[in-house]
């Protein structure tokens, strides 16, 4: 897949002489649940617009795609790249070439969810992964 910066893409832009051209402006991830975990684990996943809770043992795969600010849209040719910010925490399994990834909740906290375009860091998605209830609740 091939790469293109935001500052080379502005330098073609400014070669070129182009006054109105831009490029997308990171504006947020949406995330939607793709799997549910079972429902014995007794916790759903829970994804808001700024975070996902998941409790300790489980897997969700989910779709998480950039949006941006302005008019350009993000396109096939700009780097996706999501990371764990405490692998101890929780884990995170990319989908080869797609927008989907499985996130395992390993251990009770908070931790973030890196996001990563075309090599720049934009953005730190809180995970919260939360205890499985005790039995008797």
């Amino acid at each position: 897949m091939k790469r293109i910066s935001r500052i080379g893409l502005v330098s073609v832009c400014w070669l070129a002489g182009a006054t109105g051209c831009t490029y997308a402006d990171y504006g947020g991830l949406d995330i939607s649940q793709q799997s549910s975990p079972p429902l014995s684990l007794g916790t759903p996943v829970e994804i808001s617009r700024d975070s996902i809770s998941i409790p300790v043992g489980a897997a969700v795969l989910v779709k998480a795609v950039p949006f941006s600010r302005n008019d350009q849209p993000y396109t096939a040719h700009d780097d996706l790249r999501l990371s764990s910010s405490n692998p101890a925490v929780f884990g995170l399994f990319e989908m080869e070439r797609t927008t989907r990834i499985v996130l395992t909740g390993a251990l009770v906290g908070d931790a973030c969810l890196v996001v990563e375009i075309n090599e720049e860091e934009v953005d730190c998605f809180q995970v919260h992964v939360t205890p499985q209830p005790t039995s008797g609740q």
